[in-house]
């Protein structure tokens, strides 16, 4: 019975993906806008909700960690021709670009007031911190109602730069927002259905709390709580004992932490406690969609939070089927990708 239930999942997350990665013949004679975006996983809420009037050119190269990131003189000059910036308001590189194209529209996080443009952001509290003691600006857009606000945020400059088309562009942005209501319900009734809400968890990175929100699960700590700054042995000493208390539990970081120190770390924390370790991507060098992207890390999440109920329970042949069933929903996910971008090349 459960084996069925979790082939079910995997069925319904397959076919929201392939119907969501068939595009759309856009009008031969809208117009189009140059669009510099400063990191991919935000670019792809821009190109989810407008790929049909941008051309979107990412800032960060590949593999490059955005808070260190530094602009060099000939990539301002090659920003030059961008129309539109759109920007985390988190990372340095991005306020030198600002300074350099300082009449250039462009949107961002003013992280003194917590409005994206016109929109109020929902910035989610520190875990285990209090309310006073800040909140968490890593990561913010990959919260599915932050992505609607961003897209709302980015309409507002297409109507200001071209208002005659501004029914158009409301059109796109209604089409974005409804499947991102889509997204939400999803992680609702998976987190549901499946119990993650009755798990706990340990992050690598603040930006994962803004993915696993959502599904409405327990987080005990994160490990890195920004640049430079990770738990101590005691607080890690601490976690342990927390998670030791709980059958689901969970590590979940980012995949950028499997080359890093912290990976150690994950890894000794994960191997005291018998949690898997499930790796999400924030930055999204991997994807050129927030949707695609969205459904990735869900599928990531629940796929390995199953795997590691049965391998728990001891059930070796269930934690087999499941983990193939999910090593193909991946590869069919990642050429779907592929096909999409190919598609969309030819339309452009």
């Amino acid at each position: 019975m459960v084996n069925t239930m979790v082939k079910k999942f995997f069925i319904i997350l397959l076919s929201i993906t392939l119907l969501l990665s068939i595009p759309y013949v856009y009008p031969e004679n809208i117009k189009r806008f140059n669009v510099a975006v400063s990191i991919q996983s935000l670019g792809g809420i821009i190109k989810d909700a407008y790929g049909d009037v941008v051309n979107i050119t990412y800032i960060l190269p590949e593999g490059a960690e955005p808070h260190n990131y530094q602009v060099t003189p000939d990539k301002i000059e090659s920003l030059s021709n961008a129309d539109i910036f759109v920007f985390t308001g988190h990372f340095s590189f991005e306020y030198t670009l600002m300074k350099a194209y300082p009449d250039k529209p462009t949107i961002y996080l003013n992280l003194r007031t917590g409005y994206y443009g016109k929109y109020k952001i929902t910035l989610l509290p520190y875990p285990g911190k209090k309310l006073s003691e800040g909140y968490n600006p890593h990561g913010y857009w990959l919260y599915p109602y932050n992505a609607i606000k961003i897209a709302a945020a980015f309409r507002d400059i297409l109507d200001k730069i071209d208002p005659i088309d501004s029914r158009y562009y409301n059109t796109l942005y209604e089409n974005f927002r409804d499947k991102v209501n889509s997204i939400i319900k999803m992680y609702r009734d998976v987190s549901i259905k499946y119990g993650l809400e009755y798990s706990h968890v340990i992050l690598g990175f603040p930006a994962e709390e803004y993915i696993v929100a959502p599904l409405n699960m327990s987080i005990v700590d994160i490990i890195v709580r920004g640049p430079g700054q990770v738990i101590t042995p005691n607080e890690v000493d601490k976690d342990i004992k927390i998670l030791s208390n709980y059958t689901n539990n969970l590590i979940i970081a980012s995949d950028i932490a499997v080359n890093m120190a912290v990976g150690n770390l994950i890894r000794s924390i994960s191997s005291k406690v018998s949690a898997r370790v499930i790796y999400v991507d924030v930055i999204g060098f991997n994807f050129d969609s927030y949707i695609a992207l969205m459904y990735y890390n869900l599928g990531r999440i629940a796929g390995g939070y199953l795997t590691n109920t049965y391998r728990k329970s001891g059930s070796n042949d269930e934690y087999n089927k499941i983990l193939m069933i999910f090593i193909v929903l991946l590869i069919v996910i990642v050429v779907v990708e592929a096909l999409y971008i190919y598609m969309l090349s030819k339309v452009y």
